[in-house]
């Protein structure tokens, strides 16, 4: 019971949030108060979720299956909705709600005046919800349920200031980019369907994986992995990332720390064993590597700050990719937790750095002195250093923990090594010149709210705190102290040199190197461009499309008009005149109608008018005779059958009616006078 309370929390304050956002869209938009009640509600209920969410991994032994309901059964497919709760999911569910938490608590300060914050709120909560479920689950049809769900609400959450235009083409690129991944989803599910497996069960699959073909698991796993790398921003496909900075900095928090991004990398873990099993694990840790260097070099040369950390997180999650093919998925899962915590943190930094600035999101255009925002500076520090690696953050035993294993198991090891530097390149150039303003352009200093201030400082000391999880997360050669020593001197050996010729470049303004770069200015281009993705997907898919359009649009007013519409045209115009003729025959057949009713009245008021009085004395004197006969007869009968009647009455009844006779015979005989 504990854990469908753990899952569906969120969506509770979803259903809550979201009738009252329906409910007031009808009526009024409601109090000020009322909106504050609805986010500390929606914020509590996040806070009991991870409340529970870590004492169920306190309580868990053994991974168990929680059902909830019956779904398919048919055509000898079995499948229902279940939570499998392990201690995997269980620390995703906790990374989740905790950073979900802290969101929802910056979010009442950042959204503060946003007459939409309630309807903000509400998304936050079913994007929670989703991921709770994809997480707690080892069947692939339910994680797709919730993979399709991430998707819709993360383009929610991009266009949710849907008064820009940017934010909704950004939200529509996301979602559309996204789909590619949904259809190489599907397709796996279509794929497993039709093998011996007739199961979804993650489990059942691997248990039986020996009775399908080589070829037919390669191209489950090829699926499975294309559908990751899409999800989680690889190259060939991270122009959707950046573009997605359009969303309000909680959601890019949310979205680009331990939810929608990360999802390809959980899928990944989950289908381990079929990964393994198949032969594409290499080129997974290639694609992986090279993903994530070229990741960090389009983010050496961006401006924006956003832009910057969403490529550094398209970099980070290439390193784990690059794990997950060498078959280090317990230091990939270390990596998603560590990266998930000071990424966030470094999300939230920047949102209200940019607040701060008036919006503005260029880093040599913004106008803080780091004395002036001390606060900031020092937590956004934090963060920097975790994500370079430094110890004893966090970030640097995820990241050691990786480079250890893939000394050991291949031959890209020693290349992955490069990722530091280029982490620590792009990573300082960001601090360098972020805070390297002079204090006289900023002397006034900044008050932070407390509900910005709180989960800064909680995230801070995670990235301090976590690092105790690397106990959790053991891998085979972890335990080698020479070589992890080794290692830590060439890491941080790298991270200086790289720091330190950012500093030379950036502030020092070394001619040395500003030389060698105007020389490299065209590489710079080609990656502040992000390849030029963006203009070759137009050349490939957008532009011809758009000329089929036009040729539709020719088609239509050439031969459409010409054969259709034109005849179209001569019926309708006939149709018209016929209108015409038709009201006026109409109008003539009413005239005639009215003027037969009138002389028809006249004639009968006429009739009545001058016919004689006499007539209708006739008629009533006629009617009274035979009134009167009728009472004769039938009085004649009842003295002939009843004898107690005496013979006097009937003898002058019967003169009576003689009298009446004669007098009605007069008046006949005067009437025909």
């Amino acid at each position: 019971m504990i854990y469908k309370a753990i899952i569906f929390l969120p969506f509770l304050s979803f259903l809550i949030l979201g009738i009252n956002v329906i409910l007031r869209s009808a009526t009024t938009r409601g109090s000020r108060k009322t909106n504050n009640i609805l986010l500390y509600l929606s914020t509590a209920i996040i806070g009991i979720s991870l409340i529970l969410s870590c004492y169920g991994l306190y309580s868990l032994d053994t991974p168990i299956t929680v059902h909830l309901a019956n779904w398919i059964k048919v055509a000898g497919i079995k499948a229902n909705f279940n939570l499998y709760i392990d201690k995997l999911s269980l620390m995703l569910v906790i990374l989740t709600s905790l950073i979900s938490f802290l969101v929802h608590i910056y979010s009442i300060s950042y959204m503060n005046a946003d007459k939409s914050k309630v309807k903000f709120f509400a998304y936050l909560d079913l994007f929670t919800f989703l991921m709770f479920y994809f997480v707690s689950n080892n069947n692939l049809l339910q994680m797709f349920i919730a993979w399709e769900g991430l998707a819709f609400v993360s383009y929610l959450l991009i266009g949710f200031n849907s008064e820009k235009p940017q934010a909704v083409i950004s939200s529509t690129k996301a979602f559309i980019v996204n789909r590619i991944s949904d259809v190489l989803f599907m397709f796996c599910l279509a794929i497993v369907y039709t093998t011996n497996f007739k199961s979804f069960d993650i489990n059942y699959i691997v248990e039986n994986i020996n009775y399908i073909s080589t070829s037919e698991l390669n191209i489950i796993a090829w699926l499975l992995f294309g559908a990751a790398i899409i999800k989680s921003a690889q190259i060939g496909f991270q122009t959707w990332i950046a573009d997605a900075m359009e969303a309000p900095t909680p959601a890019s928090a949310l979205i680009h720390s331990s939810t929608l991004v990360s999802a390809g990398i959980i899928l990944l873990i989950r289908t381990q064993d079929i990964i393994q099993a198949s032969d594409i694990s290499y080129y997974i840790a290639l694609f992986g590597l090279i993903s994530s260097v070229i990741a960090g070099l389009i983010a050496a040369t961006q401006t924006d700050l956003k832009k910057i950390l969403a490529y550094s997180t398209s970099s980070q999650l290439g390193f784990m990719i690059f794990a997950c093919g060498i078959g280090a998925y317990t230091a990939a899962a270390f990596h998603l937790i560590t990266h998930a915590l000071f990424k966030s943190l470094l999300f939230m930094n920047a949102g209200d750095i940019i607040q701060q600035n008036n919006g503005e999101h260029n880093i040599y255009k913004q106008k803080l002195s780091k004395n002036s925002i001390k606060f900031l500076y020092v937590t956004m520090w934090g963060g920097t250093l975790a994500l370079m690696g430094v110890p004893p953050f966090n970030g640097f035993f995820s990241k050691e923990s990786i480079f250890v294993e893939g000394l050991f198991r291949s031959n890209l090891g020693f290349i992955a090594l490069n990722i530091t530097l280029v982490t620590a390149i792009y990573s300082s150039r960001l601090m360098f010149v972020l805070f390297n303003k002079d204090d006289k352009i900023s002397r006034k200093k900044y008050k932070i709210a407390k509900c910005i201030s709180f989960p800064l400082a909680i995230l801070t000391s995670f990235t301090l705190v976590s690092s105790f999880l690397v106990i959790l997360f053991p891998e085979n050669h972890s335990n080698n102290i020479l070589l992890t020593v080794a290692l830590t001197i060439f890491s941080l050996s790298l991270i200086l040199f790289g720091s330190r010729l950012t500093y030379l470049y950036t502030i020092k303004k070394d001619k040395s190197l500003i030389k060698i770069s105007s020389k490299l200015i065209w590489i710079s281009q080609i990656l502040k461009q992000s390849l030029y993705l963006d203009k070759i997907y137009s050349i490939i898919f957008v532009k011809p499309i758009l000329f089929l359009a036009k040729l539709s649009f020719m088609f239509e007013n050439i031969y459409t008009d010409r054969f259709i519409d034109e005849p179209a045209q001569k019926v309708l115009k006939i149709i018209k005149t016929s209108q015409k003729t038709k009201q006026s025959f109409v109008s003539f057949n009413t005239g005639i109608f009215v003027l037969f009713v009138i002389i028809l009245l006249g004639f009968y008021i006429m009739l009545i008018w001058f016919e004689p009085q006499s007539v209708i004395a006739r008629s009533e004197a006629t009617w009274r005779s035979q009134k009167i006969s009728q009472n004769y007869n039938t009085g004649s009968r009842v003295v002939a059958r009843d004898n107690k009647i005496d013979i006097n009455e009937i003898t002058t009844a019967r003169k009576t009616d003689s009298s009446r006779n004669d007098s009605i015979t007069l008046n006949s005989e005067d009437f025909e006078k």
